[in-house]
């Protein structure tokens, strides 16, 4: 079910971003947008929430309201396939920056250090998390939320396509001959990492249209 609401007390676009993260860790709630401009805030939830609990977990500094009393309004999250597409591009390139410098990163080390494939993929692997959560943590942790609960909002919105990306971007450089035997010198390898980049994007694309035609998405 989607409700719409009306908030206020939102000045500017980072109470629009506290607003939304807040709604999104009230158990229940499946999916948020929020407008500063409108003031309004479309709620899918699984179950029925009442108001009063919408609005303690907003805490005193915004007010919410049922938007037209005595009727629910259903709406979609983004009404045009094209602005979906546009935000998960912008979300998957995100996702990308983060995860590929912790990739390269990961590979570079363990090829200058001369480790075995399976060591080579684990240091990747586990410094693209590493890269991809610090991209979007950071930001939430200069904004005032403490580091569980931005590492909770980061999860939920890019953990999965995170993980999907990272999955194919191994499998693309386990997949081409001599990438992982290759050293830093030869051009084999950073073809590899060249189209495991690309592969990871592919495979993460249509994850970050699904999360945001939901209505799940971190504003970066």
């Amino acid at each position: 079910m989607t409700h719409a609401y009306k908030v206020t007390g939102m000045t500017c676009g980072g109470c629009e971003e506290e607003v939304k993260n807040s709604l999104l860790m009230l158990s229940g709630v499946t999916a948020a947008e929020v407008s500063k401009e409108k003031q309004t805030a479309t709620i899918s939830m699984a179950k029925h929430i009442s108001l009063s609990a919408l609005q303690n977990t907003l805490g005193k500094k915004f007010s919410i309201t049922v938007s037209e009393p005595g009727h629910h309004k259903h709406a979609a999250v983004i009404s045009k396939k094209e602005g979906i597409m546009k935000l998960a591009v912008s979300a998957t390139l995100h996702c990308l920056l983060g995860c590929g410098i912790g990739e390269v990163a990961g590979m570079i080390i363990a090829t200058y250090l001369g480790w075995s494939m399976i060591d080579s993929v684990i240091l990747a692997v586990s410094l693209g998390f590493v890269f991809g959560f610090a991209l979007g943590i950071i930001p939430l942790i200069k904004k005032g939320f403490s580091f569980s609960r931005s590492f909770k909002i980061v999860l939920v919105a890019e953990g999965l396509s995170i993980a999907v990306m990272e999955t194919f971007e191994v499998l693309t450089q386990a997949a081409i001959p001599g990438v992982m035997e290759a050293g830093l010198k030869d051009g084999i390898f950073w073809l590899g990492m060249a189209a495991a980049l690309i592969v990871g994007f592919i495979a993460a694309l249509p994850v970050n249209y699904y999360m945001i035609k939901r209505g799940v998405r971190h504003q970066h």
